[in-house]
């Protein structure tokens, strides 16, 4: 007969099994459900486009369908909150940048959440450094004259909207440069290069990838880029530092996080797949063309990145004294 010590021994055991066992279903994220990808901005930007690109690849490697999910508005704002919304079970992810989780909440005084505390990050994706592009027929053909002719009639400025790092950086550019720019937000950076390619903005600040496109048919062009190198993809045109205006670097970054409570095994799971899917060389040269550059790492690296840029730029929104229009 078996002791009443071993009977609650073997009770535990099968009792942590099953908890065990519970707890991998939870998190396995492979089957038929779908991991949903929400991007805070318009289909066709930086954002969007990086999306697909991945998520294609974490799909394969997880073996779960991953859908984009568009939700611009409120300088991600509306897809944060989306998010935050979703069931906390790994499956629904929000593309984070600099601007949604870094730059709102100095900006923001009517924030709903936070997103140092609201949110789980759950992996790195790429970088962009940010550009300056004008309309086609503006006339100025280097960052000087663009400078002379701000101070001589006003300038319209296109970013990707309210507290993304596009604006933040014409902002400070604006104040290094001793101008003022008239500060129009867009959804996201595709219809702010729509408007600057039809004529009716003059100026715009975005990465190179979302403005391919209206390059590419000879609607705009580039005058700077807001990084401490060159872009081999268009290497004629000189940084911002070169230009004479030293402290303007600025870029973009993407990756991925979840709503706080979103199982650990997930979140690591996720982030395994991101890391190999950035790790193939297919997905390396395409985001070289693009004008990205890959940020694999892991969860704390991505941590410890995050927490520079807080460092960075909460202090110059409250130096610049910016508000979200």
């Amino acid at each position: 007969m078996q002791s009443r010590r071993n009977i609650l021994v073997k009770s535990g055991l099968t009792l942590a099994a099953g908890l065990l066992t519970s707890t991998h279903s939870a998190a396995d994220l492979k089957g038929s459900a779908p991991i949903r990808l929400v991007v805070p901005f318009a289909a066709g930007g930086a954002s969007d486009t990086i999306s697909r690109t991945l998520g294609v690849k974490i799909a394969d490697i997880i073996g779960a369908p991953v859908l984009v999910d568009n939700k611009p508005g409120g300088g991600g704002v509306i897809g944060a909150t989306a998010t935050l919304a979703a069931k906390p079970d790994g499956r629904t992810l929000f593309v984070a940048s600099n601007g949604a989780m870094i730059i709102n909440p100095a900006l923001r005084g009517d924030l709903k959440y936070n997103p140092d505390k609201d949110f789980k990050l759950v992996a790195s994706m790429v970088r962009a450094p940010i550009w300056i592009w004008v309309r086609a027929d503006l006339p100025v053909k280097n960052v000087d004259e663009l400078v002379r002719l701000a101070k001589q009639r006003s300038l319209s400025a296109g970013s990707a909207g309210n507290g993304n790092i596009t604006h933040l950086a014409m902002a400070n550019f604006a104040d290094i440069a001793g101008l003022q720019l008239n500060h129009v937000p867009f959804s996201g950076d595709t219809p702010a290069l729509t408007a600057l390619g039809s004529g009716t903005l003059d100026v715009s600040f975005n990465a190179l990838i979302a403005a391919l496109p209206m390059y590419q048919s000879g609607r705009i062009r580039p005058i700077a880029i807001l990084d401490g190198n060159r872009d081999s993809a268009l290497p004629e045109v000189p940084t911002l530092t070169e230009a004479g205006y030293p402290g303007t670097s600025a870029a973009a970054w993407f990756g991925l996080a979840a709503p706080a409570g979103a199982p650990d095994q997930a979140v690591r799971e996720i982030n395994k797949a991101v890391n190999e899917a950035l790790a193939m060389g297919d997905v390396r040269e395409r985001l070289k063309g693009l004008g990205f550059t890959a940020l694999p790492g892991s969860i704390a690296e991505f941590q410890q990145m995050y927490d520079r840029e807080v460092a960075t730029w909460r202090p110059l929104v409250k130096k610049l004294d910016l508000k979200a229009s």
